[in-house]
């Protein structure tokens, strides 16, 4: 009995372990792609005074406009992603608590038995 408690408290704490690496990973990725050369003032500035036209400017601002809105998304999707990781690893080590109460109450009792 004890063999597969311990072997089921390891699979989850190696699980618990694999989504908190794996949601960090994706979290580092996706928060570096997020960058947009809008942000950098004098190549934006370049940009505005470039365009020759009042139809180039306008299609210069859609263009910013929709890189910035793809930024915002993707960082509020991984800000979600980071939330839903972060709530997960915190179920399964509660869950890794209460299997090794559970483990320890049943190694006091056969201690006690024997």
């Amino acid at each position: 009995m004890k063999s597969q408690v311990t072997k089921r408290l390891f699979r989850s704490n190696l699980i618990a372990g694999v989504l908190c690496l794996v949601f960090f990973f994706l979290y580092a990725i996706n928060s570096a792609e997020t960058f947009t050369s809008w942000g950098d003032g004098n190549w934006a500035s370049e940009q505005i005074k470039g365009a020759k036209t009042m139809e180039e400017l306008t299609q210069l601002f859609h263009r910013a406009v929709s890189s910035v809105r793809w930024a915002q998304s993707v960082t509020h999707f991984t800000t979600w992603l980071v939330v839903i990781a972060t709530f997960s690893a915190f179920c399964f080590f509660c869950l890794n608590v209460y299997r090794i109460g559970k483990l320890h109450r049943e190694i006091s009792k056969n201690e006690h038995d024997t």
